[in-house]
């Protein structure tokens, strides 16, 4: 087992991921045992023995899966995904694997990845009955269930990576269409702030030129693992304040944290950054919320919740260009 503490620099986060993983497996073997039943389950295959795992297993120059989960009866070669797409035929490449081993494929990943059809179709690809591929909130539990110290912290690494699965019928927001367009029409609650435009995926709403010295107020959520500025560990409720390029943004300069539904709070920061996308606009200011604080069953509750804070965060933003800090806003700047 190689040293996790002397890991290169250089190495990708979903290699990191990968190396840690295969770290936390040979610490803790029972480990390994739950993530082989958790994806055979799922597949409704029969359960093997866990006997050993395999960071990049030596399968020939061509292909290189990310694990190898090596079974009493089989082995499961598997491609960890983060938000990276799949590469040309990389799992029509793995299915082609001369092994000395009866074997599956399973595609774990954070991210939704198109499958094809041929490749669903072929016996020794392992998926769940209600997606196309394995997403890392459906390992999360096996893991988050160790009570030592190394799967804890393991756990509290997957959370900072947005692995920590949202409310039961949320699970898949992000990886199923349809689970995402029914969110999209909850979104547009935000529409009585003013007129909006719902993105195709469903998951984000934008204000255009919604107040004086704001040109765009956008509204949306996101897993951790996409986000470069991280203010809350998991998956996040954002809202994004852009304004002219050319404009100043000294306004937007103090960070605040402000409360919502009684007992949870926003956490807005300042941001100097063009909109890649419009070279006339930049961004200024975002403000962060936990997703599961956020997502509710109840319809009702759902656009309550969601309404309350674009309503929040688009009054701080819109103090900025005025007199901010109310009473119930609490400044961080020092």
């Amino acid at each position: 087992m190689s040293n996790i503490f002397m890991l290169p620099g250089s190495l990708g986060e979903e290699d990191l991921f990968t190396a840690r993983l295969h770290h936390l497996i040979e610490s803790d073997r029972e480990i390994g045992q739950h993530i082989v039943e958790a994806i055979l389950h799922s597949a409704k295959r029969p359960i093997s023995k866990f006997k050993s795992a395999v960071n990049h297993p030596n399968v020939g120059s061509e292909n290189q899966p990310d694990f190898l989960l090596q079974c009493e009866d089989f082995d499961i070669f598997c491609e960890h995904k983060l938000l990276s797409p799949l590469g040309n035929r990389q799992l029509e490449r793995y299915l082609g694997i001369s092994w000395k081993r009866p074997f599956y494929v399973a595609l774990i990943s954070l991210g939704s990845c198109v499958v094809s059809q041929d490749v669903r179709d072929n016996p020794k690809y392992l998926y769940p009955d209600d997606a196309m591929h394995f997403d890392w909130r459906d390992i999360y539990p096996v893991i988050g269930s160790r009570q030592h110290a190394l799967g804890q912290d393991f756990t509290a690494y997957m959370n900072s990576l947005g692995m920590k699965p949202l409310p039961h019928d949320w699970k898949r927001l992000f990886t199923d269409g349809e689970k995402a367009k029914y969110f999209g029409k909850h979104l547009e609650v935000v529409r009585k702030l003013g007129p909006c435009r719902i993105d195709p995926a469903r998951l984000g709403i934008q204000l255009s030129a919604p107040a004086q010295g704001i040109q765009l107020f956008y509204i949306c959520v996101e897993p951790a693992v996409s986000r470069r500025i991280r203010s809350v560990d998991g998956d996040v409720l954002v809202a994004r304040v852009y304004v002219r390029a050319d404009s100043s943004a000294s306004n937007f300069k103090a960070s605040w944290r402000i409360p919502f539904m009684d007992s949870f709070e926003i956490q807005g920061n300042p941001i100097v950054q063009g909109a890649a996308w419009d070279q006339n606009l930049s961004l200024v200011y975002e403000y962060q919320t936990p997703l599961w604080n956020v997502l509710s069953n109840n319809e009702r509750d759902l656009e309550v919740n969601l309404l309350e804070f674009a309503s929040l965060a688009f009054r701080h933003a819109c103090g900025f260009e005025g007199e901010n800090g109310t009473d119930e806003m609490e400044s961080t700047a020092n």
